[in-house]
């Protein structure tokens, strides 16, 4: 969502909107990323982006931007009729993705990190070639096309997702394989096969 924030022109008393840039709040941002928002808010937890804070009116502790990462232009703390909530801007969401990153690898079983690793590295030059991030599922294609014997549980670790989407991915690679290896075998037969002269 594009913010705007009042100003008011301290010479002629006029106040207009400025617009403060697209934001996103960590909900939306995890679904962009294809995680689970609980990962993203471990990962932003390790780096100081956000804290733990009590919420009196909701009786229960919810996940704030700190007030540090406001003061730096990483988001904002918004206070809603509905409650508080935050976002972050797109600095604050580079510093959230690269604490996310490295979250990953560091959660994951270190015999798993070196791929984990080059997935990273891999991710970071094709964002570089085509601007593009890679998708859950690209990245699951990915971790099984370079490690066969990587289990489920791993990949939905090291790439933040759930177990169940590991599944969902693994199925409908499997079947993309065997449509491919069907064609391979049952070749159509050629237009010159079926003129006949």
């Amino acid at each position: 969502m594009n913010y705007t924030r009042l100003k008011t022109d301290l010479e002629t008393g006029e106040v207009f909107r400025i617009s403060i840039g697209e934001h996103l709040t960590f909900t939306e941002f995890a679904e962009k990323l294809n995680i689970k928002r609980s990962t993203l808010v471990k990962a932003m937890l390790e780096v100081g982006l956000c804290q733990t804070e009590y919420d009196d009116t909701a009786q229960r502790n919810r996940h704030r931007l700190h007030p540090d990462a406001e003061s730096k232009g990483l988001g904002h703390r918004i206070l809603g009729p509905h409650g508080p909530f935050d976002v972050l801007s797109p600095l604050g969401r580079e510093v959230a993705e690269e604490a996310l990153r490295t979250h990953l690898i560091e959660t994951c079983p270190s015999q798993w990190s070196p791929l984990f690793e080059a997935l990273k590295e891999y991710e970071q030059e094709r964002i570089e070639w085509d601007g593009g991030p890679m998708s859950a599922q690209m990245r699951f294609c990915w971790l099984v096309d370079h490690a066969e014997d990587i289990p489920p549980e791993v990949i939905a670790q090291g790439i933040g997702v759930s177990e169940r989407l590991v599944y969902r991915h693994k199925g409908i690679r499997e079947s993309q394989l065997e449509k491919h290896r069907k064609g391979l075998r049952d070749p159509r037969p050629s237009q010159s096969e079926h003129i006949e002269g």
